[in-house]
């Protein structure tokens, strides 16, 4: 029983899992925090996937060089629709109609 149970252990398919990381300004990094791992639990009961959200802050205009540079941000959440319009005109990664693509003009949140 116990040579089989190991056997079965070392054919199991690997976990499931994505590593995603969220390029965003200061101010928001306590936000994330939470909201990430919200995310990740209920994304994990909805489909099986474990998710690990990465979370890199800094100006919101220094975080659009360093996508425009090359870091590899799966999501970018930045203060001035500036610095996401920088991104989608020198880059390839986002669409110059960004704006559209979601309800209201793609902003998740105000400040006032």
């Amino acid at each position: 029983m116990v040579l089989g149970g190991l056997t079965l252990i070392g054919c199991r398919p690997p976990d499931k899992s994505v590593v995603l990381l969220n390029v965003s300004y200061d101010p928001t990094r306590e936000l994330y925090q939470e909201v990430n791992q919200v995310f990740a639990k209920e994304w994990f009961q909805k489909t099986g996937e474990k998710v690990e959200i990465r979370q890199s802050h800094g100006g919101s205009g220094k975080q659009a060089r360093a996508v425009m540079e090359g870091l590899e941000a799966d999501v970018v959440s930045l203060a001035l629709a500036y610095d996401i319009d920088s991104i989608a005109s020198r880059t390839q990664l986002i669409e110059s109609d960004w704006q559209r693509r979601l309800p209201n003009r793609s902003c998740p949140y105000v400040s006032t």
